[in-house]
This record gives structure tokens, sequence and C-alpha cells, in this order.
């Protein structure tokens, strides 16, 4: 009755963790041993019996769900796995000049966009969210293979981001109060395709792709019938 364990994702991933019981204010200390993904913790005592002490005993769940990369070389190629891990590895997109991928994933804990080669050699993380509230995905790689967009999930919507490789963070490109999804590139890199529901349903919308903040009132509405994800010919 001294110590009251739970599990959070103070770092990303679920994990037990203690805390005193009496009301201490104090930080949560790890529950050594129970390792990643523990949730659900459940205590007893085992009676003593036969010469064994009375101790404590511990249950709980360890959940994971893996998802992973593959590739094959056309046609006819055999499925190579790439990057192999035990966490989520997602939303795979190869660059215009075939020689890296960029692709989601929470190997570091948090849902980051991280960068490789095609062949998966050299993982590096593009995006440092470090959090469970803003969680990137849908991520395009520009005609020229120097930018990429992406939307993330954050308090109150998704919105739509843009990442050059300069060095630059990413700059936010679409803030409207309302869900803005699934960007996409046109040919010339001008320009940005994305849904929003800014009218009551999801539409495409096109936007100058080079932009910084995107009033709605400057954005041109491509459907009028509904629509959710585009991507020009």
């Amino acid at each position: 009755d001294r110590e009251i364990l739970f599990s959070a994702r103070l770092h990303g991933r679920y994990e037990l963790w203690r805390i005193p019981a009496n009301g201490t204010v104090t930080a949560p200390l790890r529950f050594a041993g129970a390792g990643e993904d523990g949730t659900d913790p459940a205590t007893a005592w085992r009676t003593a019996a036969a010469g064994i002490p009375s101790r404590p005993l511990l249950a709980y769940q360890k959940q994971q769900t893996i998802v992973n990369l593959y590739s094959l070389t056309l046609p006819g190629g055999q499925p190579v796995h790439l990057l192999p891990s035990t966490r989520l590895d997602g939303s795979p997109q190869i660059s215009p000049d075939g020689e890296k991928m960029v692709f989601v994933s929470d190997r570091s804990g948090f849902a980051e966009l991280w960068l490789a080669a095609s062949d998966g050699a050299s993982p590096i993380a593009l995006t440092h969210f470090a959090s469970i509230e803003r969680v990137p995905g849908s991520p395009k790689w520009s005609p020229d293979g120097r930018q990429l967009a992406f939307d993330v999930a954050e308090p109150g919507h998704h919105r739509i981001y843009v990442l050059g490789f300069e060095g630059a963070p990413p700059r936010r490109m679409v803030d409207w109060n309302c869900e803005t999804i699934r960007p996409s590139w046109s040919r010339d890199g001008k320009s940005l395709y994305f849904g929003a529901n800014a009218t009551g349903q999801y539409e495409i919308w096109k936007a100058p792709g080079q932009q910084t903040g995107v009033r709605r009132e400057t954005a041109h509405r491509v459907t009028t019938g509904g629509g959710w994800e585009a991507v020009e010919s």
C-alpha cells in the first residue's frame, strides 16, 4: 500500500511507472524490469508457504503493434524487408529520383518523419515533434525532390506542413479552423492540393506551395461535390 502503479506514455511509448501513495509530490519512477509497452498493472501478495516467504507479484499487459516496410524491383522481383523493427513503420514514399525514401515511424518513441536510402540504409529522423499530440502523416515529395508536404494531427485539427532539406524547421502552410489533410504537389511543384472540410464536407482545395499561413480566401476550391485526396495527372 505504499505506492501506486500506473501506465503512461511519458516518453512516447507506454511504460509502467510508480509514485508514492501518500500524496507526496514527486516525479514518477519507471518500474524497473517491465520494459516498454506495459499497461494495466495488477498486484497481489503470494502467501508464504513451504519455507518460501511472502512476496509481491505483478501482472501486466504488454502489447505491440508491428508494421514493417518492404520493397521489390519490378517486374518479378522478390519482396525485401526494409528497416526491420518492432515498431510502426508506414506511409513510405520514394523520392522522384528513386534514391531516397521517406516514411513515418515511431521507432524513436514518438511518431516522426524519417528519411532513408531507397534500400533502407542510413535512416535519420526529419522531424522532432516528440509529442503524442502532434503526429505527422501522409508525406509527399515535391517533383524536384527538395521538399516534403505532410499533414500533422494536432490538438483541434489536422494541419498541412512543408519541410525543405536546407535545415529549416517545418513550416505550417495551412492553419485553418477545420481539418486539412492529405497534401499532394502539382506537377510543376508550384501548388499543393489538399482535402479540407471548410464547407462542412471534405472538398479538394489548391493553394500556392511556397506560402506560409495560406488563408482560405487565397486558396481555390477545386471540387464542389466532395473530395478527400487528389493527385494531378
